[in-house]
């Protein structure tokens, strides 16, 4: 039987964007509007619960033995990112389908937009919807500063970032992450480079900005529809009375914010660009004493 592994690597070779298991038939994949199937033999129920039970998380399978429609993505590594939705039916036979989310390479830094350089030391913010790709932005981020500067590289993530490898780079999980940033000395000397991606809440923001006025470099992932969006909500995490104090020590910081704007788009999933919002003195000012107004309007003039 084909692991999932050789499935999605002939997926990615075939130019497909969906591949589907069912009991009974051959693995099928989806190129442009027609199913293919592969040649496979045909799956049985026992191996698709078999792959099942060896490729992905156990709260995942678990779920799916229950009977919940479940849906789950990942950092399939060295092969890409993907999302898996997966149903019952009335006897309880799987059914499997998989979606080519993002594709990944050594290549991808030099889809980032220009005015993104990252050699000073300070915060760079990626923000953008759920799905929009900020893990994959962060992602090509790291690749591009480890290619083009020097120094070292913690990355607090799950076991799904999207980077190729390099003994440069350390990966830890948030848990991991958070023993290691409790006392953020011992960062200091160990790390030049640190990226967080959605891991992070007003203590961990606090870790940041420490790290930031220490001299390092520091990226994070957040949630905002556009770059004033993104500072608006950082910010929102704490205490209106230590609002002030924050927006202080973030608009000290503050490098840029590269912003995965969603574009609708009719009858199809909606496309994404990029807004940059540099932290240029005129945009720090503002942040400062918290006029996110003035901020969205330097970005229109800027545009």
């Amino acid at each position: 039987m084909k692991t999932l592994h050789e499935m999605l690597r002939d997926l990615i070779k075939r130019g497909g964007t969906e591949l589907h298991l069912r009991s009974n038939a051959a693995p099928m994949i989806r190129t442009g509007s027609d199913l293919v199937p592969l040649d496979y033999a045909r799956f049985d129920r026992g191996d698709i619960e078999h792959l099942l039970t060896t490729s992905f998380p156990s709260s995942v399978v678990s779920a799916s033995q229950r009977g919940e429609p479940i849906a789950h993505s990942w950092y399939h590594r060295g092969v890409g990112r993907f999302s898996m939705t997966c149903i019952r039916d009335q006897f309880g036979a799987p059914a499997v389908f998989v979606r080519r989310v993002h594709d990944w390479s050594d290549e991808s830094a030099t889809f980032l937009p220009e005015r993104t350089d990252t050699a000073e030391p300070g915060l760079y913010l990626i923000g953008g919807r759920s799905g929009s790709g900020r893990t994959t932005v962060l992602a090509a981020c790291v690749e591009r500063h480890v290619r083009d500067n020097s120094g070292s590289v913690l990355v607090v993530n799950d076991d799904s970032f999207p980077y190729s490898g390099s003994e440069r780079v350390t990966l830890v999980t948030p848990k991991i992450g958070r023993e290691i940033l409790t006392t953020t000395g011992r960062v200091f000397g160990s790390y030049d480079v640190v990226a967080f991606d959605d891991s992070y809440g007003p203590a961990s923001l606090e870790v940041m900005l420490t790290l930031c006025r220490r001299g390092l470099v520091v990226f994070a992932t957040c949630f905002g529809q556009d770059g004033t969006d993104a500072l608006r909500n950082i910010v929102d995490e704490f205490p209106e009375l230590e609002r002030s104090r924050i927006r202080e020590q973030l608009s000290r910081s503050l490098r840029w914010v590269l912003t995965l704007v969603s574009i609708p788009r009719l009858k199809r999933e909606p496309a994404f660009i990029y807004e940059v919002l540099g932290g240029t003195p005129e945009v720090r000012d503002m942040l400062k004493v918290g006029r996110y107004d003035n901020i969205e309007k330097i970005v229109a003039r800027d545009d």
